[in-house]
């Protein structure tokens, strides 16, 4: 984005006015719909900008999210709420409840000039809809595989959030602070969010370009930098598997070494290991993505679809159909 672009968006987010919409979709997080409202509640308090918001859904009907609890909405999109700004807000499956209504409505609040935000997965329904042409955007980790598969044309970042001319996505999770922190500086300036930062003891503010992983030697505990580059590897090339014994010798050991290191600092096999996270890769693909199973295989570098089936049985107690016709969240066997 050029800077005279940057400028202008930023002002016209500046100027926007204080009504915020959450649109809730099924299975949103509580987490990160309470941390976005919270930062709005303290931000109304310290600084001189009125926020009220409210929560909209597909049809007007109360929303179950992702840990059981069911909220009633104020309306629903079809009911003639414009807010100045709408998050949609999405966790697991989020492509299974956007439906032709809900499209039509986004689309509509674009062409009423709303400004379009999406935290977590939220970012499905945005793309969906056709309106993150041209943008770039982040989403939790965990589901960038899965949305890259369903909307190859949109630039994904691995940060904490995107601020692109009109849209702002964030990564989800604790991430919705640093993102509504952004969005409060935006709209005011950087001395009201670092006072809302302060008042919920969460400095210093992250930059939208921050990780949000850890590396790989701090998720895995490993102290052995070899076994964490070889474990970087195996993450970058999931569609196209390298071999064990193309591993070692990228990170300059024997294939015998390398499978004594991988069982004393993963406590497997790196066979084992690098098989169950093409799998959960896999999963990942299937709860969130359009892609069938076929499609999943091959995403991961499975070539038989039926092969593919047993292995994910074997790890996870389903087979890949049952899973996608259940939406049912699992977890590995291991």
């Amino acid at each position: 984005m050029r800077a005279e672009e940057d400028a202008f968006w930023r002002q016209r987010w500046k100027h926007a006015g204080a009504h915020v919409g959450f649109l809730l979709l099924p299975h949103f997080s509580m987490l990160e719909l309470s941390c976005a409202i919270d930062l709005l509640r303290i931000a109304r308090r310290l600084g001189s900008r009125d926020y009220r918001w409210t929560l909209l859904s597909a049809d007007g009907a109360r929303v179950t999210a992702s840990n059981g609890i069911a909220l009633d909405v104020a309306a629903g999109l079809r009911d003639g709420v414009v807010p100045d700004i709408l998050f949609a807000m999405a966790s697991y499956e989020p492509l299974q409840a956007v439906t032709p209504a809900i499209e039509h409505g986004l689309r509509r609040m674009a062409r009423h000039g709303v400004l379009l935000g999406a935290v977590d997965t939220g970012v499905f329904v945005l793309a969906r809809a056709g309106l993150l042409a041209g943008r770039s955007v982040t989403l939790h980790w965990e589901s960038q595989a899965a949305f890259i598969e369903s909307f190859p044309d949109i630039s994904v970042t691995s940060g904490l959030y995107v601020f692109d001319r009109d849209r702002l996505t964030g990564a989800g999770g604790a991430a919705v602070i640093d993102m509504m922190l952004f969005f409060i500086a935006l709209q005011h300036d950087d001395d009201l969010a670092r006072a809302v930062a302060e008042q919920i003891v969460h400095p210093p503010m992250r930059a939208g370009e921050a990780a949000q992983r850890l590396s790989v030697a701090g998720r895995y505990a490993l102290r052995d930098q070899r076994i964490a580059r070889a474990v970087t590897l195996m993450e970058v090339h999931v569609e196209h598997p390298l071999t064990m014994e193309g591993l070692a010798r990228a990170v300059g050991l024997s294939q015998r070494q390398f499978e004594r290191l991988c069982h004393m600092h993963l406590g497997r096999s790196g066979k084992s290991f690098y098989l169950t996270l093409r799998l959960e890769r896999a999963r990942q693909m299937l709860t969130d993505s359009g892609l069938d199973v076929a499609g999943a295989a091959l995403a991961t570098g499975f070539e038989n679809a039926a092969h593919f089936s047993r292995l994910f049985r074997r790890v996870f107690g389903v087979t890949p159909t049952q899973l996608r016709a259940t939406g049912m969240r699992i977890d590995p066997k291991w």
